[in-house]
C-alpha cells in the first residue's frame, strides 16, 4: 500500500474498497422514510413535480418561485426518481448514496491527480495512499449522513457529485498528451449542472485557478511541460467558470426576490450591520472546521446564530479562533505557498454560506460537503513529507482508526433520519433550550402529525415544545393547526362522508387528479399509488388509478 503498485489494478482496488465503505456506512439509509423538513415542499406534495415529460423539463428551466434558488437540474433529479418509482422514499434514498458514491470515486480520481503533482517521482505510491485516506476520510465523515440519508438531500448528493467531477476532468487536464480542452469543456459542464442543481459549488473556479497555478513540487524548475501548457490557455478556462458562477448567482439572486414574504430577504445593513456580519461569517468559517476536526454532535438544524444581540460563548470563542486561525495562516504562508492556497480554496468555497447577506444563518451540515475536500488535500499534501516506512505506516493506521470511528458515528447519524421519529427525537436531543427552537421542536413534528391524520397528537405536542423551548408561544400555531383540521374535516365530509382518511393522502389524490387533467398519467398514477401507501383503503384514490389502468388499456 505505500509503494507503487500496477496503475489499473491499484485503481480497481481502491475504488472498490471505497464503494463497499460507503455502502456499509450508509447502505441502511435506503429503508428510511420522508421526515417534515422539507420533503413535502421538495418532493412528495411539490404541485409541479412528477415524472419526465418534456412540459416539466420546461418549467423547470423556467421556474423562479418554487424555492429561494434556481434550480432546475435540482427539480429534474427529483422527477427522475419519480418516474423511475414514483414517490417512494427508498428511491430517493438510493440515488442520494448513488450520486455520494459518485462523487467519492470523482474525489478520489482528483486527489491522485493532485497529490501525485505534488509528490516526488519516488513517492507517487505513497501519493496514492494518502489519496485514499483523504477520499475516505471525506465519504465517511459524519457531516455526510445528511446528505446521503435525508431524502432532500439528494439536491447536495448530486451537485457535490457533479462538482468533484468537474474537479477531476480539471486536473486530468494535466496529464492528458491531447485534448486537454476537451477535458476542461468537460468540466465546464459538470460544474454548471452542479450549479445548476444547487448552487453549492461557486467558489470552484478558484480552487481551479489556484490548482493550476501551483508549481507542484514546490520547484517551478520541474514543472512537467504538460502542465506548463494547459496554463496557456487555463486563465480563459477559469474566466468562463468564473462567468458560468456569475450568470448562476444572478439567477439565484432573482429567484430570492419572487416570494419576499415567504423566503428570508437579504438584510439590510440597518437589520444586521458590519460587526454583526462579520461575527457570523467568522464563527461559520470556523465552525465548518472544527466540525470537520471533531464532528461530535451533529444536529438536522442549528440556532446558534438566531440571537446576534447577545451571541452564546461559543459563537463568540470559534469567531476569535477562526480570526486567529486566518491571521496565523496569512503570516505562515509567506514562506509556505501550500497554506496559502489551502486557505484561499477553503474560504472561496466557504464563501457562499458565511451568511454575509442574511441573518440568522443556518450553518446545516450538507454546506460542508464541498469544504471538507480542501482540508483533506491539504493535509494529505503535508504528509507526502513523511519518507520513512515505519512512519508512513504509523500515518495509515492512525488514519485508518479515526475514519473508522468516523464511519461507526456517521452511520449512527444516518439512523436519526430513518423516519419522523428518530428525527424529532434527534431534535430533541441537539436542540437548545431556547425560543429560537420552539419552531422545529412544535411546528415541524405537528406538520407530521397533521399530514398524517393523527391530530390528537398536535396539541400535546406543542404544548412539550413550549416547555421544550422557553420563551416561544405556540398560540398562532395552535390557532392555524385548528383551522387546518377543520377545513379537511369538511373537506372530506363534503366529498366522502362517513371517511376518515389522512390529509396527506387527500393531497396526492388532488395532485393526481390535477396532473391527469394536464394529461400526465404517469405522475397522476405516481400520486394515487402514495395515496394507497398512506391509506390503503382510500377508495377515490383505488378507483382512480384502476380508471387510469383502464385507459391505458383501452390506448394499447
Amino acid at each position: 500500500m505505500l509503494a507503487d503498485r500496477q496503475p489499473a489494478l491499484w485503481t480497481s482496488v481502491m475504488v472498490i474498497a471505497l464503494l463497499v465503505a460507503i455502502g456499509i456506512t450508509f447502505g441502511a439509509a435506503r429503508d428510511g422514510g420522508f421526515v417534515s423538513l422539507d420533503d413535502g415542499n421538495n418532493i412528495f406534495l411539490h404541485p409541479q413535480l412528477g415524472t419526465l415529460t418534456w412540459d416539466r423539463v420546461l418549467w423547470a428551466w423556467s421556474d423562479f418561485s418554487s424555492a429561494r434558488r434556481y434550480l432546475p437540474l435540482g427539480w429534474l433529479g427529483f422527477s427522475a426518481v419519480v418516474s423511475a418509482q414514483g414517490y417512494h422514499p427508498a428511491g430517493f434514498h438510493l440515488a442520494c448514496i448513488g450520486w455520494h458514491a459518485l462523487a467519492a470515486v470523482a474525489l478520489l480520481g482528483a486527489s491522485r491527480q493532485i497529490l501525485r503533482r505534488f509528490a516526488a517521482p519516488a513517492a507517487q505510491g505513497w501519493a496514492d495512499a494518502l489519496a485514499w485516506l483523504a477520499t475516505a476520510a471525506w465519504a465517511l465523515h459524519p457531516l455526510r449522513a445528511e446528505v446521503t440519508a435525508w431524502a432532500s438531500g439528494l439536491l447536495y448528493a448530486q451537485a457535490s457529485a457533479l462538482a468533484l467531477v468537474a474537479l477531476w476532468l480539471w486536473t486530468l487536464r494535466w496529464s492528458a498528451s491531447r485534448g486537454p480542452n476537451w477535458l476542461a469543456t468537460g468540466s465546464l459542464i459538470a460544474f454548471l449542472g452542479s450549479l445548476l442543481t444547487y448552487p453549492i459549488a461557486l467558489g470552484l473556479p478558484v480552487v481551479c485557478w489556484i490548482l493550476d497555478r501551483s508549481p507542484g513540487n514546490g520547484r517551478a524548475e520541474t514543472t512537467p511541460a504538460s502542465i506548463r501548457s494547459v496554463r496557456q490557455t487555463g486563465g480563459i478556462w477559469v474566466l468562463l467558470f468564473v462567468a458560468a458562477s456569475g450568470l448562476v448567482l444572478a439567477a439565484n439572486l432573482a429567484a430570492r426576490g419572487q416570494k419576499p414574504e415567504e423566503f428570508a430577504r437579504m438584510a439590510p445593513w440597518s437589520d444586521f450591520g458590519i460587526a454583526d456580519r462579520l461575527l457570523q461569517a467568522l464563527y461559520v468559517w470556523g465552525r465548518y472546521l472544527q466540525q470537520w476536526i471533531w464532528p461530535a454532535q451533529p444536529s438536522p438544524v442549528y440556532t446558534d446564530l438566531f440571537d446576534l444581540s447577545a451571541p452564546s460563548a461559543k459563537v463568540v470563542a470559534t469567531a476569535w479562533a477562526a480570526a486567529a486561525l486566518l491571521a496565523a495562516g496569512l503570516w505562515i504562508a509567506r514562506r509556505h505557498r501550500l497554506i496559502l492556497g489551502s486557505l484561499l480554496a477553503y474560504s472561496a468555497m466557504a464563501l457562499p454560506f458565511l451568511g454575509l447577506l442574511e441573518h440568522p444563518w443556518v450553518a446545516h451540515d450538507r454546506y460542508a460537503s464541498l469544504l471538507s475536500p480542501v482540508l483533506g488535500i491539504a493535509v494529505a499534501a503535508g504528509l507526502l513529507r513523511v519518507r520513512t516506512a515505519a512512519w508512513r505506516v504509523t500515518v495509515v493506521v492512525a488514519a485508518g482508526g479515526l475514519i473508522i470511528i468516523g464511519a461507526a458515528h456517521a452511520r449512527s447519524l444516518a439512523g436519526h433520519w430513518r423516519d419522523e421519529q428518530a428525527f424529532d427525537a434527534r431534535l430533541r436531543a441537539t436542540l437548545p433550550r431556547q425560543a429560537a427552537a420552539g419552531y422545529y421542536l412544535g411546528y415541524l413534528p405537528s406538520s407530521a402529525h397533521f399530514l398524517a391524520g393523527r391530530f390528537d397528537a398536535i396539541m400535546p405536542t406543542l404544548a412539550q415544545a413550549e416547555r421544550d423551548a422557553p420563551g416561544w408561544s405556540a398560540d398562532s400555531t395552535r390557532d392555524e393547526f385548528r383551522r387546518l383540521v377543520q377545513q379537511h374535516e369538511e373537506f372530506v365530509a363534503r366529498n366522502w362522508p362517513g371517511t376518515t382518511v389522512p390529509p396527506r393522502a387527500v393531497l396526492h389524490l388532488l395532485h393526481g387528479l390535477a396532473a391527469m387533467d394536464r394529461g400526465d398519467t404517469q405522475t397522476a398514477r405516481a400520486h394515487w399509488e402514495a395515496a394507497l401507501a398512506v391509506a390503503p383503503g382510500f377508495t377515490p384514490a383505488a378507483q382512480a388509478l384502476a380508471s387510469s389502468d383502464g385507459t391505458t388499456t383501452r390506448r394499447r
